[in-house]
């Protein structure tokens, strides 16, 4: 690699370190709610009532079992389309990947709580 090919990386780098930024922010945003959902799902799921336990464990394994890419698709595009309501790009992905995260924490935490 040559000198002028390395600046040609080089004039790319906000671009990179704006990504960079993003990606954190939206890790954060969607493992922060992921973790106060998970949590709440948790309890439900071990409940004593099948009211609270069936729908939870119906939507955890809906969430685990479909592909995180997929939820997105839906919210992005799904949902202006049923409701009306658009949670933009950045908020489609936290939200998709938010429910993900906390099916996931869910199944973890209801599974490995030794109440």
């Amino acid at each position: 690699m040559n000198a002028s090919s390395f600046g040609t990386v080089l004039s790319y780098l906000p671009d990179f370190l704006d990504g960079v930024w993003l990606t954190f922010e939206l890790g954060f945003v969607s493992v922060s709610l992921g973790l106060l959902l998970g949590l709440i799902l948790a309890l439900a799921r071990r409940s004593r009532y099948g009211l609270l336990k069936w729908p939870t464990y119906a939507y955890i394994e809906f969430f685990r079992t479909t592909p995180p890419l997929v939820q997105i698709v839906w919210l992005y595009y799904g949902l202006p389309l049923l409701f009306g309501f658009d949670l933009g790009g950045f908020g489609a992905a936290a939200v998709a990947l938010g429910l993900n995260v906390a099916a996931f924490f869910a199944e973890i935490s209801a599974l490995d709580c030794r109440c």
